[in-house]
């Protein structure tokens, strides 16, 4: 990135100590900036300073006057410039040429544009029109360990069986034949079919585990999705006695990609 700026007049020495010359100098040249549509830059500065004189003068009594008035419109403090050259060629007009560059780092400036044309108003719209299922969410992950029924009891599902005969409640495996998948995902379909039109449904079996993921669309209302999310909640409960399984969990807002889809 680079800027140039061109002042006619002759600028203000440090050596000058008469107040109104030093606010004078400053107040023109940052009038002249503007009007030559200057812009602040952020990253390492480097400043190239050419004095045209029609009289010789010293040319470093100038730099911190000039740096100064330069505040606030091509940097927010001149610590961000690490390297300035300055030097003078004699004229018959007075002059002063000051060329601004910084390096372009195009990675920070894409991080910054998808941050703030994508990631933010994303953010913003999932909080305003997600916010219920979000928290029902979080609710409910603290909740998703269901604990086991006892031995007795398992022995009416043939889909589970105990992975040994002591007296403790051991792990449940389910079985992965096709037709016992096939029955979960019936039973599935069945009590949760609230709403086909606005509901996509899947899940994902893994031994003792099922999670169910559901998305509802934004369409609804507020109210409206809460009581398909409270609905669906009772519904599971039903689900869980019927399947017999120890981890047993509904999440709300997103469906991953390894998932079965239900066709409602």
């Amino acid at each position: 990135m680079k800027q140039k700026i061109v002042y006619n007049g002759k600028p203000a020495s440090i050596n000058n100590k008469k107040d109104n010359a030093k606010t004078l100098y400053q107040k023109n040249l940052r009038a002249t900036a503007l009007e030559q549509n200057a812009f602040m830059m952020d990253t390492d500065i480097y400043v190239d300073i050419l004095w045209k004189q029609n009289s010789p003068a010293d040319i470093d009594n100038i730099i911190k006057y000039t740096l100064d008035a330069l505040k606030g419109i091509c940097y927010t403090d001149d610590r961000a410039i690490v390297w300035l050259k300055i030097h003078k060629q004699q004229s018959n007009q007075e002059q002063l040429i000051i060329t601004l560059k910084s390096k372009f780092i195009l990675s920070k400036f894409l991080k910054k544009l998808i941050y703030k044309i994508i990631a933010k108003p994303l953010m913003n719209y999932i909080q305003s029109n997600f916010k219920d299922i979000i928290d029902d969410e979080k609710n409910n992950q603290k909740n998703t360990q269901i604990q086991p029924k006892p031995k007795a009891n398992l022995k009416q599902n043939p889909a589970i069986k105990p992975k040994n005969s002591n007296n403790k409640i051991t792990q449940i495996q389910i079985t992965k034949a096709q037709n016992q998948e096939d029955e979960i995902e019936n039973l599935i379909k069945t009590t949760l079919k609230i709403d086909k039109d606005h509901m996509q449904i899947s899940y994902n079996l893994k031994q003792t585990e099922l999670k169910i993921y559901i998305i509802i669309s934004s369409s609804l209302s507020k109210k409206e999705r809460k009581g398909i999310m409270n609905y669906s909640n009772i519904k599971l409960m039903e689900l869980k006695k019927q399947l017999n399984l120890p981890k047993l969990s509904i999440h709300y807002g997103s469906i991953p990609l390894k998932s079965k889809s239900i066709k409602l």
